[in-house]
Parts: structure tokens; sequence; C-alpha cells
């Protein structure tokens, strides 16, 4: 839909991810555009995108990589691998991470729900990865929400011991 990054500036937003890619041959529409105007309206950018086990890892990579490139730029944030979609092969995610790695010159941020990762068992590699958490505690939006999450925590993926973004809720204000 549409988004205005502007409104966002003005709320006090200063970064966003934006979706580029999904699997091994799909461009999100929007995605040029939002890259744009994210940065017209002074926002950090990142792009992420939602990895698919039907497809094969590096292919995948190459796609996100082309992707962010034709913009002319690849953001200020790191690359971001979304892991949401089961089932889950370890050697076939880490494949991806470094072919992104290799092309971006950034190590990516892995997205993903702590239930979901966990499926897979102890996966060593991953602490060597920044986490983007996914976890809702909450189910509705609230006023008081951002002070209720100030005394909280989100649970992690096993493999982990701390996390550098966390998704709290799907919800907007």
């Amino acid at each position: 839909g549409d988004v205005d990054f502007d409104k966002l500036v003005e709320a006090g937003f200063e970064f966003t991810f934006i979706k580029a890619t999904e699997g091994g041959k799909t461009v999100d529409e929007n995605f040029s555009l939002y890259w744009k105007a994210a940065a017209a309206a002074g926002l950090l950018r990142g792009a992420y995108h939602y990895y698919s086990p039907d497809d094969d890892p590096v292919s995948q990579a190459r796609i996100f990589y082309k992707t962010i490139m034709k913009t002319g730029d690849a953001g200020e944030l790191p690359p971001v691998l979304d892991v949401e979609k089961p089932p889950l092969a370890p050697d076939q995610i880490k494949a991806c991470l470094d072919a992104l790695e290799k092309l971006l010159g950034k190590r990516p941020i892995i997205y993903t729900r702590p239930n979901l990762w966990d499926e897979m068992g102890g996966v060593p590699w991953a602490q060597d990865y920044p986490l983007w958490v996914a976890q809702y505690p909450y189910k509705d939006w609230s006023d008081d929400l951002p002070k209720r999450l100030l005394a909280d925590k989100p649970k992690l993926p096993r493999d982990w011991s701390t996390w550098v973004f966390w998704q709290f809720t799907d919800k907007a204000p």
C-alpha cells in the first residue's frame, strides 16, 4: 500500500527496513519506489529478503543483491535475511548468508521467530549474526505499550543471547 515516509519521520522514526525480494524469483513491485522515498524523507534504510527453503540459496542472494543495486545504493543498514518459512535447513540458510555477505560486503542480520528457529536444534554459527527477533508478547497496541516493552525482554531463539532489533507487534499504532 501507500507509505508516507515523511509522516514516519515526523512521528520520530529514524530507520526502515523494506522488502526487496522473496525466494528465487520475486521482486517486490514497490521496493524501488519505497527505497527512494525513504531516502528522500531522511530515513536510514535496510533491505530484506524473504528466504524460501524451496529455492536455491545462492540464487536468492543474487536476486536480492541485483534488486538492491539497481537502485544505485545499498542503503545504510545491513541486509536482512527473513527466515520464517519452514522447513529450515541450517546449511542452506548459511549458504544464503555467506553469499549475501560476499555480494554486499556487510554481515546480514537474521530475522526469525524463536519457536521456528529452535525447531532446527542448535545452530552454532547463528550467534555470529545479528538477530532481529520477532516475538509478540502483547496482542494489541495500546498507548502504554512502549513503556511496558522497556521493562520487558523478548524470548530469544536458543542460539542467541542478545538481539539488535525486536519486532514486538505486527500492528501499527
